[in-house]
C-alpha cells in the first residue's frame, strides 16, 4: 500500500518524491527487492522509505527488466544502500522505458555509484528527476555527473537534488560548465552554504555562492 504522507525536506518539492515508507534492503549487500505484483501497470509507483530491515533483498539484474517495466516513480530514501547497488541500478536505467523519477536520497552510495552508472545514465531516455540528497557525493561525483549531463550525454533529466553533500567549488565549476551545453536541466537543488567543512574560507564565503548562483541562473535559462 502506498503512503500519501509528505516530507518536503527529504527530496524535491515534487509530491512524487515525498513519502514515508521504504524498500526492503540488505545492509551488507545494499540491495533492493522490487516486488513484481506491485508494478503490474504502466503507472506503477513505489514510495517506501526509512526501512532498516536485515532481510535478504535482491535488486538482481535477472529480474529488474521484468519487475520494473512499467514503474514510473521509485523512492528509495534511507534504505541502507551503498555503492554495491550500482550494477543493478545501471541495469534498471538501461532496461526501463517508463521510469521518470528515482530518489536515492539519504543512502551512502557515494561517488562510485555515479561512476558505475555513468554510461547507462547518459543513454537513458526516460528519467526526468533523480534525487541524490545526502548520498556522500563530493567533487569527483560532481565531475562524473557533469560528464553525464554535458553535450552528447543525457538529454531528458530536468531536476537533480544535490543537497547535503560534500560539494566543492571544483565540482560545482564542472557542473556549471556542463550546463553550458545542456538544455534540459531546469532545476538543481543545492545548499546555499557548503556542507564541506574543509573548504577554505574564501570558497565558503564567495566562490561557492557565486557558482551556486550561476548554476541556478543556467537552470532558469533552460525553463
Amino acid at each position: 500500500q502506498l503512503s500519501n504522507s509528505r516530507s518536503p525536506e527529504r527530496s524535491f518539492s515534487s509530491e512524487s518524491l515525498c513519502s514515508e515508507t521504504s524498500v526492503e534492503s540488505n545492509d551488507s549487500k545494499s540491495s533492493i527487492r522490487l516486488i513484481e505484483s506491485k508494478f503490474s501497470n504502466r503507472n506503477g509507483t513505489l514510495e517506501r522509505q526509512n526501512h532498516h530491515s536485515t532481510s535478504v533483498g535482491a535488486f538482481s539484474s535477472g529480474g529488474v527488466e521484468k519487475q520494473a517495466t512499467g514503474l514510473q516513480v521509485l523512492i528509495l530514501w534511507n534504505n541502507n544502500l551503498t555503492s554495491t547497488c550500482a550494477a543493478s541500478a545501471a541495469d534498471l536505467f538501461e532496461c526501463t522505458e517508463y521510469l521518470q523519477i528515482i530518489n536515492f536520497g539519504q543512502n551512502q552510495i557515494g561517488n562510485s555509484f555515479l561512476m558505475d552508472t555513468k554510461s547507462t545514465l547518459k543513454s537513458n531516455m526516460s528519467l526526468t528527476s533523480i534525487g541524490l540528497q545526502a548520498t556522500n557525493l563530493s567533487c569527483d561525483g560532481l565531475k562524473t555527473l557533469s560528464e553525464i549531463l554535458q553535450f552528447g550525454g543525457n538529454s531528458t533529466l530536468q531536476r537533480i537534488d544535490l543537497r547535503n553533500n560534500n560539494l566543492s567549488t571544483l565540482g560545482l565549476g564542472a557542473l556549471s560548465e556542463a550546463l553550458n551545453s545542456n538544455k534540459s536541466i531546469i532545476r538543481i537543488d543545492l545548499d546555499d552554504a557548503p556542507k564541506n567543512e574543509m573548504l577554505p574560507l574564501y570558497e565558503k564565503n564567495s566562490e561557492y555562492q557565486r557558482l551556486v548562483s550561476t548554476i541556478r541562473q543556467q537552470c532558469t535559462f533552460n525553463e
